[in-house]
Order: C-alpha cells, then structure tokens, then sequence
C-alpha cells in the first residue's frame, strides 16, 4: 500500500472516530439525567415524571439530530418491509390487515429501516366471517 492511500485510510479513520465522540458525547446528558431519576428519593412523584419526560424528550431529539425518525403505521395496511406482525384482533368494523395497535415503534435512519413496527393487526370480526364451503 503506497504512501498516499495509508494517509487516506488514516484521514477517514479520523474524521469517523470524531463523529464517533461527537455522537457519544450527545449521549452524557441522556445518561445523567437517567441516573439522577435512578437517584429519585420518593418525595415527587410528578417532579419524577416530568424529569423522565425530559429525558425523553432529550433522547428523541438527538435522534432527529442523527436523521432517526419513528414510523407511524396505525391505521394503514400492513406493510411488511416497515412492520412485523405479533398478532391479530378480531376487530368488526375495520378491513382486514390495518394495522390497529403498535406494540413497538418502528424506526427510520433517513429512507433506510432501522427497526421495524412491532404491530397487531385486523382480522374480521367473528361475525363478518364467510363460512368454509
């Protein structure tokens, strides 16, 4: 390997280890706040509540900050590549395969999956039902 393509190599190496601190770093305040909630003394239960949603809050920024961004499947039809059934419910009134409960929010790194919906979704109703010849 030549001179020039090891000093490339060690330039990209660098530049990914900043963004790589950079990114851990954005994560501290996260931790901190995570670990004060963790040292709550049972005084306010309402302070706790706000302070965890803080924390949320904070942590879902970052990952808009990162091009993260939650799916939001209820109600459409199920869609394999974005979603992964668990279950169904029989659901009068509601088509066949809508997704009617999101159990676990998938997630989208810019047009690319980063973790797919874990969804229940609509079965006909008992009584909607055609009976087997």
């Amino acid at each position: 390997m030549g001179i020039l393509a090891r000093l490339g190599w060690r330039k990209r190496y660098d530049r990914d280890r900043a963004g790589r601190k950079r990114l851990l770093a954005q994560f501290l305040p996260v931790l901190d706040n995570l670990e004060r909630a963790l040292a709550y003394d049972g005084e306010n239960i309402h302070g706790l509540r706000a302070g965890v949603q803080q924390t949320l809050k904070g942590f879902e920024a970052l990952l808009a900050s990162e091009g993260v961004r939650t799916i939001s499947i209820k109600g459409l039809p199920f869609d394999p590549r974005t979603a992964e059934a668990i279950g169904t419910y029989d659901v009068a009134g509601v088509a066949e395969n809508i997704v009617v409960e999101e159990a676990q929010k998938g997630y989208m790194l810019g047009s690319e999956l980063l973790r797919p919906a874990k969804v229940i979704v609509a079965s006909p109703a008992e009584s909607e039902r055609t009976p087997a010849p």
